[in-house]
Protein backbone atom coordinates (compact mmCIF):
# COMPACT_ATOMS: atom_id res chain seq x y z
CA UNK A 1 0.00 0.00 0.00
CA UNK A 2 1.80 3.51 -1.09
CA UNK A 3 2.55 5.61 1.73
CA UNK A 4 0.31 7.82 1.32
CA UNK A 5 -2.39 5.48 1.53
CA UNK A 6 -1.16 4.29 4.55
CA UNK A 7 -1.38 8.12 6.19
CA UNK A 8 -4.78 8.96 5.21
CA UNK A 9 -6.11 5.73 6.37
CA UNK A 10 -4.54 5.61 9.66
CA UNK A 11 -5.58 9.45 9.72
CA UNK A 12 -9.37 8.27 9.19
CA UNK A 13 -9.13 5.53 11.67
CA UNK A 14 -7.56 7.96 14.65
CA UNK A 15 -10.83 10.05 13.67
CA UNK A 16 -13.24 7.71 14.35
CA UNK A 17 -11.75 6.38 17.47
CA UNK A 18 -11.31 10.17 18.96
CA UNK A 19 -15.40 9.89 18.63
CA UNK A 20 -15.54 7.10 20.79
CA UNK A 21 -13.52 7.52 23.88
CA UNK A 22 -15.88 10.75 24.75
CA UNK A 23 -18.94 8.91 25.28
CA UNK A 24 -16.81 5.75 26.44
CA UNK A 25 -15.16 7.99 29.18
CA UNK A 26 -18.39 9.42 30.17
CA UNK A 27 -19.60 6.06 31.29
CA UNK A 28 -17.83 5.58 35.06
CA UNK A 29 -15.84 2.21 35.56
CA UNK A 30 -17.47 0.20 38.83
CA UNK A 31 -17.94 -2.99 39.70
CA UNK A 32 -21.72 -2.57 40.66
CA UNK A 33 -24.14 -3.97 38.23
CA UNK A 34 -25.05 -1.92 35.47
CA UNK A 35 -27.65 -1.82 32.51
CA UNK A 36 -28.31 0.44 29.91
CA UNK A 37 -32.10 1.47 29.03
CA UNK A 38 -32.98 3.73 25.83
CA UNK A 39 -33.68 6.78 26.73
CA UNK A 40 -35.86 9.89 24.65
CA UNK A 41 -32.89 11.10 23.32
CA UNK A 42 -30.38 8.36 23.95
CA UNK A 43 -29.17 5.16 25.80
CA UNK A 44 -28.18 5.80 29.38
CA UNK A 45 -26.82 3.03 31.99
CA UNK A 46 -28.13 2.63 35.46
CA UNK A 47 -26.18 1.00 38.73
CA UNK A 48 -27.35 -1.31 41.31
CA UNK A 49 -26.38 -0.10 44.59
CA UNK A 50 -23.54 -1.14 46.12
CA UNK A 51 -22.78 -4.04 48.06
CA UNK A 52 -21.92 -3.68 51.68
CA UNK A 53 -21.49 -5.66 54.68
CA UNK A 54 -23.24 -5.22 57.89
CA UNK A 55 -22.17 -6.75 61.54
CA UNK A 56 -24.40 -8.32 64.00
CA UNK A 57 -24.50 -4.61 66.11
CA UNK A 58 -26.19 -3.12 62.86
CA UNK A 59 -23.00 -1.58 62.07
CA UNK A 60 -21.29 -1.44 58.79
CA UNK A 61 -18.22 -2.97 58.55
CA UNK A 62 -16.55 -1.24 55.45
CA UNK A 63 -17.94 1.97 53.44
CA UNK A 64 -17.84 0.99 49.98
CA UNK A 65 -15.24 2.84 48.33
CA UNK A 66 -15.68 4.87 45.20
CA UNK A 67 -14.97 2.00 42.90
CA UNK A 68 -18.36 0.16 43.80
CA UNK A 69 -20.02 3.56 43.66
CA UNK A 70 -20.80 4.54 39.91
CA UNK A 71 -20.28 7.56 39.72
CA UNK A 72 -18.55 8.68 43.07
CA UNK A 73 -15.61 9.00 44.85
CA UNK A 74 -15.60 8.65 48.33
CA UNK A 75 -13.85 11.60 50.48
CA UNK A 76 -12.64 10.39 53.77
CA UNK A 77 -11.60 13.54 55.59
CA UNK A 78 -12.27 15.97 52.61
CA UNK A 79 -15.37 17.84 54.99
CA UNK A 80 -13.81 18.65 58.32
CA UNK A 81 -16.90 20.04 60.66
CA UNK A 82 -15.37 21.73 63.47
CA UNK A 83 -12.09 23.14 64.29
CA UNK A 84 -10.90 19.86 66.63
CA UNK A 85 -10.71 18.35 63.61
CA UNK A 86 -13.85 15.98 63.39
CA UNK A 87 -14.74 14.57 59.72
CA UNK A 88 -17.41 13.07 57.71
CA UNK A 89 -17.99 10.84 54.92
CA UNK A 90 -18.90 12.25 51.63
CA UNK A 91 -19.52 10.42 48.38
CA UNK A 92 -19.53 13.21 45.70
CA UNK A 93 -19.66 13.17 41.55
CA UNK A 94 -16.94 12.56 40.00
CA UNK A 95 -16.49 15.28 38.16
CA UNK A 96 -13.20 16.33 35.37
CA UNK A 97 -13.96 20.60 35.98
CA UNK A 98 -15.83 21.36 39.15
CA UNK A 99 -15.91 25.08 38.04
CA UNK A 100 -18.44 23.84 35.33
CA UNK A 101 -20.78 22.65 37.95
CA UNK A 102 -24.62 24.86 37.63
CA UNK A 103 -26.57 22.94 40.02
CA UNK A 104 -25.50 21.06 43.61
CA UNK A 105 -27.46 18.52 44.74
CA UNK A 106 -27.48 17.00 48.40
CA UNK A 107 -29.04 13.91 49.68
CA UNK A 108 -29.73 12.85 53.07
CA UNK A 109 -29.67 8.84 53.63
CA UNK A 110 -32.86 7.27 55.41
CA UNK A 111 -32.46 5.11 58.37
CA UNK A 112 -30.09 2.64 56.75
CA UNK A 113 -27.64 5.52 57.09
CA UNK A 114 -26.61 3.87 53.55
CA UNK A 115 -25.32 7.18 52.01
CA UNK A 116 -23.91 5.54 48.84
CA UNK A 117 -27.33 3.80 47.98
CA UNK A 118 -28.97 7.23 48.04
CA UNK A 119 -26.46 8.60 45.52
CA UNK A 120 -27.15 6.02 43.36
CA UNK A 121 -30.65 7.10 43.43
CA UNK A 122 -30.17 10.60 42.54
CA UNK A 123 -27.42 9.73 40.38
CA UNK A 124 -29.85 6.89 37.97
CA UNK A 125 -32.10 10.14 37.67
CA UNK A 126 -29.21 12.14 36.60
CA UNK A 127 -28.27 9.62 34.01
CA UNK A 128 -31.71 9.70 32.85
CA UNK A 129 -32.57 13.29 32.81
CA UNK A 130 -29.21 13.95 30.72
CA UNK A 131 -30.91 10.91 28.11
CA UNK A 132 -34.12 12.40 28.50
CA UNK A 133 -33.47 16.29 28.01
CA UNK A 134 -31.29 18.07 25.92
CA UNK A 135 -30.58 21.02 28.15
CA UNK A 136 -29.61 18.98 30.65
CA UNK A 137 -25.97 18.83 30.92
CA UNK A 138 -25.03 15.66 33.31
CA UNK A 139 -21.23 17.24 33.54
CA UNK A 140 -23.06 20.35 35.06
CA UNK A 141 -24.63 19.04 37.78
CA UNK A 142 -22.56 17.81 41.43
CA UNK A 143 -24.05 15.35 43.49
CA UNK A 144 -22.80 15.20 47.25
CA UNK A 145 -24.21 12.28 49.77
CA UNK A 146 -23.99 12.35 53.36
CA UNK A 147 -22.68 9.21 55.24
CA UNK A 148 -23.90 10.11 58.70
CA UNK A 149 -21.80 7.30 61.31
CA UNK A 150 -22.72 6.06 64.98
CA UNK A 151 -21.39 3.87 67.26
CA UNK A 152 -22.19 0.84 65.53
CA UNK A 153 -20.29 1.84 63.02
CA UNK A 154 -17.11 2.21 64.81
CA UNK A 155 -17.50 -1.01 66.73
CA UNK A 156 -18.19 -2.64 63.56
CA UNK A 157 -15.14 -1.04 61.76
CA UNK A 158 -16.65 1.22 59.67
CA UNK A 159 -15.64 4.42 61.07
CA UNK A 160 -12.19 6.22 61.24
CA UNK A 161 -11.02 7.36 64.14
CA UNK A 162 -11.48 11.29 63.53
CA UNK A 163 -15.60 10.39 62.47
CA UNK A 164 -18.29 12.89 64.13
CA UNK A 165 -20.67 9.77 65.70
CA UNK A 166 -24.12 10.31 66.63
CA UNK A 167 -26.79 8.19 68.59
CA UNK A 168 -28.67 5.88 66.22
CA UNK A 169 -30.35 7.97 63.72
CA UNK A 170 -30.53 10.80 65.91
CA UNK A 171 -28.87 12.68 63.42
CA UNK A 172 -32.01 13.01 61.16
CA UNK A 173 -33.71 15.24 63.93
CA UNK A 174 -30.97 17.67 64.36
CA UNK A 175 -29.68 16.32 68.07
CA UNK A 176 -26.07 16.68 68.63
CA UNK A 177 -23.48 14.21 68.34
CA UNK A 178 -21.38 11.66 70.62
CA UNK A 179 -18.32 13.45 72.70
CA UNK A 180 -16.46 10.07 71.38
CA UNK A 181 -15.18 10.19 67.78
CA UNK A 182 -14.61 6.77 65.68
CA UNK A 183 -11.67 6.14 67.48
CA UNK A 184 -13.14 7.07 70.77
CA UNK A 185 -11.17 10.33 71.00
CA UNK A 186 -13.17 13.54 72.50
CA UNK A 187 -13.07 15.46 69.89
CA UNK A 188 -16.67 17.68 70.76
CA UNK A 189 -18.91 16.18 68.36
CA UNK A 190 -21.33 16.84 71.50
CA UNK A 191 -20.99 20.63 70.86
CA UNK A 192 -22.66 20.26 67.48
CA UNK A 193 -25.58 19.32 65.83
CA UNK A 194 -26.20 17.39 62.70
CA UNK A 195 -28.25 20.04 60.83
CA UNK A 196 -25.05 22.54 61.80
CA UNK A 197 -23.50 20.09 59.70
CA UNK A 198 -25.57 20.26 57.02
CA UNK A 199 -25.03 24.15 57.57
CA UNK A 200 -21.00 24.25 56.55
CA UNK A 201 -21.86 21.33 54.11
CA UNK A 202 -24.45 23.74 52.00
CA UNK A 203 -21.27 26.08 52.51
CA UNK A 204 -18.60 23.77 51.54
CA UNK A 205 -20.34 22.68 48.34
CA UNK A 206 -20.29 25.88 47.75
CA UNK A 207 -16.81 26.42 47.86
CA UNK A 208 -16.23 23.45 45.99
CA UNK A 209 -18.50 24.20 42.96
CA UNK A 210 -17.86 27.99 43.02
CA UNK A 211 -20.43 28.80 39.88
CA UNK A 212 -23.04 27.21 40.87
CA UNK A 213 -26.64 28.69 40.78
CA UNK A 214 -28.96 26.39 42.92
CA UNK A 215 -28.18 23.66 45.46
CA UNK A 216 -30.84 21.07 46.48
CA UNK A 217 -31.35 19.58 49.32
CA UNK A 218 -33.08 15.88 48.90
CA UNK A 219 -34.12 12.86 51.05
CA UNK A 220 -36.61 10.65 51.04
CA UNK A 221 -38.10 8.37 54.03
CA UNK A 222 -36.15 9.26 57.45
CA UNK A 223 -34.18 11.33 54.66
CA UNK A 224 -37.71 13.46 54.02
CA UNK A 225 -37.88 13.76 57.36
CA UNK A 226 -34.60 15.05 58.14
CA UNK A 227 -34.67 17.26 55.16
CA UNK A 228 -38.48 18.70 56.38
CA UNK A 229 -37.24 19.64 59.61
CA UNK A 230 -33.99 20.85 58.75
CA UNK A 231 -36.25 23.32 56.08
CA UNK A 232 -38.15 24.11 59.29
CA UNK A 233 -35.51 24.55 61.55
CA UNK A 234 -32.27 26.13 59.60
CA UNK A 235 -30.63 29.48 60.70
CA UNK A 236 -31.20 32.63 58.99
CA UNK A 237 -28.35 32.65 56.36
CA UNK A 238 -26.46 34.69 54.11
CA UNK A 239 -26.57 31.88 51.20
CA UNK A 240 -24.46 32.84 48.52
CA UNK A 241 -27.17 30.87 46.16
CA UNK A 242 -30.78 30.01 46.62
CA UNK A 243 -30.89 26.62 48.21
CA UNK A 244 -34.12 24.44 47.68
CA UNK A 245 -35.40 21.25 50.11
CA UNK A 246 -36.99 18.50 48.56
CA UNK A 247 -39.10 16.43 51.51
CA UNK A 248 -39.94 13.03 50.01
CA UNK A 249 -42.45 10.70 51.45
CA UNK A 250 -41.61 11.26 55.42
CA UNK A 251 -43.36 9.25 57.82
CA UNK A 252 -43.80 12.31 60.00
CA UNK A 253 -43.64 16.14 59.45
CA UNK A 254 -42.85 18.60 61.78
CA UNK A 255 -46.69 19.81 62.49
CA UNK A 256 -46.91 23.91 62.77
CA UNK A 257 -50.03 23.55 64.92
CA UNK A 258 -50.66 21.79 67.93
CA UNK A 259 -54.13 19.84 67.01
CA UNK A 260 -53.79 16.90 64.67
CA UNK A 261 -56.37 15.52 62.18
CA UNK A 262 -56.84 12.37 63.56
CA UNK A 263 -56.19 13.12 67.35
CA UNK A 264 -55.53 9.90 70.42
CA UNK A 265 -56.21 11.70 74.17
CA UNK A 266 -54.00 8.84 74.99
CA UNK A 267 -51.17 9.68 72.70
CA UNK A 268 -48.99 11.86 75.06
CA UNK A 269 -46.24 14.02 73.84
CA UNK A 270 -48.07 14.53 69.90
CA UNK A 271 -46.85 18.10 69.52
CA UNK A 272 -42.78 17.42 71.14
CA UNK A 273 -40.11 17.62 69.13
CA UNK A 274 -39.45 15.74 66.59
CA UNK A 275 -43.29 16.11 65.81
CA UNK A 276 -44.08 19.56 66.55
CA UNK A 277 -43.46 22.74 68.70
CA UNK A 278 -44.01 22.73 72.23
CA UNK A 279 -41.54 20.93 73.85
CA UNK A 280 -38.02 19.05 73.31
CA UNK A 281 -36.84 21.16 70.90
CA UNK A 282 -33.09 20.44 70.05
CA UNK A 283 -30.59 22.72 71.08
CA UNK A 284 -29.47 23.55 67.44
CA UNK A 285 -32.86 25.47 67.08
CA UNK A 286 -33.83 26.51 70.79
CA UNK A 287 -32.61 30.16 70.81
CA UNK A 288 -34.62 30.47 67.55
CA UNK A 289 -37.75 29.07 68.44
CA UNK A 290 -37.91 31.31 71.79
CA UNK A 291 -36.99 34.35 69.66
CA UNK A 292 -39.86 33.87 66.60
CA UNK A 293 -41.98 31.64 68.60
CA UNK A 294 -44.50 29.34 66.78
CA UNK A 295 -45.67 31.81 64.03
CA UNK A 296 -42.63 33.13 63.42
CA UNK A 297 -41.08 29.55 62.39
CA UNK A 298 -44.28 29.17 60.35
CA UNK A 299 -43.40 32.12 58.76
CA UNK A 300 -40.08 31.61 57.68
CA UNK A 301 -40.63 28.31 56.70
CA UNK A 302 -43.27 29.25 54.51
CA UNK A 303 -40.33 32.07 52.69
CA UNK A 304 -38.12 29.22 51.77
CA UNK A 305 -37.76 27.11 48.40
CA UNK A 306 -39.81 24.18 49.99
CA UNK A 307 -41.35 21.47 47.36
CA UNK A 308 -43.36 18.29 48.99
CA UNK A 309 -42.91 15.25 47.14
CA UNK A 310 -45.58 11.86 48.08
CA UNK A 311 -45.55 8.98 46.13
CA UNK A 312 -49.60 8.66 44.88
CA UNK A 313 -49.11 4.89 45.72
CA UNK A 314 -47.47 5.37 49.06
CA UNK A 315 -49.33 3.75 51.39
CA UNK A 316 -47.67 2.73 53.98
CA UNK A 317 -47.21 3.84 57.71
CA UNK A 318 -43.62 3.91 58.35
CA UNK A 319 -43.47 4.95 61.36
CA UNK A 320 -46.61 2.91 63.55
CA UNK A 321 -46.12 5.76 66.89
CA UNK A 322 -49.05 7.05 67.55
CA UNK A 323 -47.41 10.43 67.51
CA UNK A 324 -47.19 9.70 64.14
CA UNK A 325 -50.20 8.45 63.24
CA UNK A 326 -52.49 11.28 64.47
CA UNK A 327 -50.75 13.28 61.78
CA UNK A 328 -52.47 10.53 59.40
CA UNK A 329 -52.85 6.96 58.33
CA UNK A 330 -50.30 6.54 55.83
CA UNK A 331 -47.18 8.58 53.83
CA UNK A 332 -49.17 9.85 51.25
CA UNK A 333 -52.19 10.52 53.72
CA UNK A 334 -49.65 12.37 56.09
CA UNK A 335 -48.17 14.51 53.56
CA UNK A 336 -51.59 15.43 52.28
CA UNK A 337 -52.58 16.58 55.25
CA UNK A 338 -49.97 18.39 56.29
CA UNK A 339 -50.31 20.59 52.95
CA UNK A 340 -53.80 21.40 54.16
CA UNK A 341 -52.86 22.17 57.40
CA UNK A 342 -50.15 24.52 56.37
CA UNK A 343 -52.86 25.89 53.52
CA UNK A 344 -55.21 26.99 57.13
CA UNK A 345 -52.98 28.18 58.91
CA UNK A 346 -51.69 31.20 55.95
CA UNK A 347 -54.86 31.32 54.23
CA UNK A 348 -52.96 30.08 51.36
CA UNK A 349 -50.23 27.42 49.94
CA UNK A 350 -46.79 29.33 50.38
CA UNK A 351 -46.35 30.79 46.98
CA UNK A 352 -42.32 29.82 46.84
CA UNK A 353 -43.39 25.72 47.71
CA UNK A 354 -44.01 23.30 44.98
CA UNK A 355 -46.63 19.62 46.20
CA UNK A 356 -46.23 16.75 44.24
CA UNK A 357 -47.48 13.62 44.26
CA UNK A 358 -46.00 11.70 41.77
CA UNK A 359 -47.80 8.86 39.95
CA UNK A 360 -47.36 5.37 40.43
CA UNK A 361 -44.52 6.07 42.94
CA UNK A 362 -44.88 4.00 46.17
CA UNK A 363 -42.15 4.04 48.84
CA UNK A 364 -39.47 3.91 46.40
CA UNK A 365 -36.67 6.96 45.98
CA UNK A 366 -35.83 5.82 42.61
CA UNK A 367 -39.16 5.78 41.25
CA UNK A 368 -39.50 9.35 42.99
CA UNK A 369 -36.56 10.88 41.45
CA UNK A 370 -36.39 9.24 38.14
CA UNK A 371 -40.31 10.26 37.92
CA UNK A 372 -40.57 13.27 35.43
CA UNK A 373 -41.97 15.42 38.82
CA UNK A 374 -38.62 14.05 40.72
CA UNK A 375 -36.26 15.28 37.68
CA UNK A 376 -37.62 18.38 37.06
CA UNK A 377 -37.20 19.51 41.13
CA UNK A 378 -33.63 17.80 41.17
CA UNK A 379 -32.24 19.07 37.99
CA UNK A 380 -34.25 21.28 35.87
CA UNK A 381 -36.40 24.09 37.60
CA UNK A 382 -33.92 26.88 37.39
CA UNK A 383 -31.52 25.18 35.69
CA UNK A 384 -29.59 27.50 33.24
CA UNK A 385 -31.99 27.17 30.15
CA UNK A 386 -33.88 24.52 30.73
CA UNK A 387 -37.02 24.03 30.03
CA UNK A 388 -40.02 23.52 33.45
CA UNK A 389 -42.55 22.13 30.94
CA UNK A 390 -44.20 18.57 32.23
CA UNK A 391 -46.08 16.51 30.26
CA UNK A 392 -49.91 16.28 30.02
CA UNK A 393 -50.22 13.52 32.40
CA UNK A 394 -47.72 14.93 34.63
CA UNK A 395 -49.29 17.72 35.21
CA UNK A 396 -52.88 16.38 35.16
CA UNK A 397 -51.44 14.17 37.81
CA UNK A 398 -50.64 17.47 39.54
CA UNK A 399 -54.40 18.97 39.43
CA UNK A 400 -55.99 15.67 40.71
CA UNK A 401 -53.89 15.42 43.62
CA UNK A 402 -54.69 19.03 44.58
CA UNK A 403 -58.15 17.97 44.90
CA UNK A 404 -56.91 14.97 46.99
CA UNK A 405 -56.03 17.08 49.64
CA UNK A 406 -59.75 17.14 50.73
CA UNK A 407 -59.19 13.43 51.43
CA UNK A 408 -59.24 12.49 55.02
Amino acid sequence: MPRLSVVVLLAVVLAALSLVPAAAAAAPKCSSHGWTTQGKLRKYTQYDAAAADIAANGGWKKLPGSKAVCGAQLLRDAFVVNSQGLTQPLYVSQLADNSAVQRIVITVPAKGRDGWMYFTSIYNALQKAGATYADIDKKKIAIISTQYMNQADADAGSARATDLLFDDVSWSDGAQGRANAGGGAQLGGDQISSYEVLDKLIVWAQQRYPNAKRVVVAGHSLGGQAVNRYSVLRKEQLDAVPVYFVAGNPASWLWMETSRPRPDANCPGVDDYKFGLSAGMVPYAMADLLRLGRDGMLRRFAGRNVVLALGDKDYGAGDPSCQASVQGRSHRNRGMLFVRSITKLLGAFPAKWSYDQVSGCSHDPMCMWASELGMLRLFRDGYPGASTRVSKNASAARRRNELDEEEQ
